[in-house]
This record gives structure tokens, sequence and C-alpha cells, in this order.
């Protein structure tokens, strides 16, 4: 029986994986020998409440940058975008239908 190329190139990137583990394992012992290293717990993927959302700050930015006369400080947008957000989600409704318009599309009411 043979094993399918794709099966072979996962074991493949988990043993990489793994010997990554082991180095970084190695390299916390240098610097604590006393360090247990099967306690340190593995951080674990907290997807957001609304996937929708991603990528909307960054989509709010840079409407905010294309609408501007002149050049922005980081301060110049934080404020617009406060003042955006206080608006509420129709601010960030707005602020996506502004960047859709601006590239002749049409804002998705999914967000």
């Amino acid at each position: 029986m043979t094993v399918p190329p794709d099966i072979e190139a996962i074991h493949g990137r988990l043993k990489a994986l793994l010997a990554d583990l082991e180095s970084l394992d190695a390299t916390i012992l240098q610097f604590d020998p006393t360090h247990r290293v099967e306690a340190i717990r593995p951080r674990s993927l907290r997807p957001p409440a609304d996937w929708s959302n991603k990528g909307q700050m960054s989509r709010i930015v840079l409407s905010i940058l294309r609408q501007a006369a002149e050049p922005l400080t980081t301060r110049d947008i934080a404020l617009e975008l406060h003042g955006r957000a206080g608006d509420g989600q129709a601010g960030y409704e707005a602020a996506a239908a502004d960047d859709q318009a601006g590239r002749g599309g049409t804002p998705d009411p999914a967000g």
C-alpha cells in the first residue's frame, strides 16, 4: 500500500515542526536549566466572534487616507477613526460603503 503524496508532505512538515520545538526547548534550557519545558502550555487560537469583521479596521483606515486632502498624522487618523466609531456600527458601515464606492463597488450588507 502506498501513502498519498499529500500525507507524506504533512508527515514531513510535522517532523520539521517537532524538530523546531526540540530546538526551542534546548534553547530555553540553555538560559534556564531548571525550567520545565513540558509545563509550557500551547496557545490556543481564539477566533473572533464575527469573522466578517476581519480586516475591517484596515479598510476603514485606508478609506480615511484615500479621502484625505493632505497627508495625515497617526493622531489625525486615530481621531477620524474615533469619530467614525462614535457613530457605532453605522459609522463603520458608512466607512465601508465609502470605501466600496471609492473603488466603484457596492458595499456588502453582510460586512
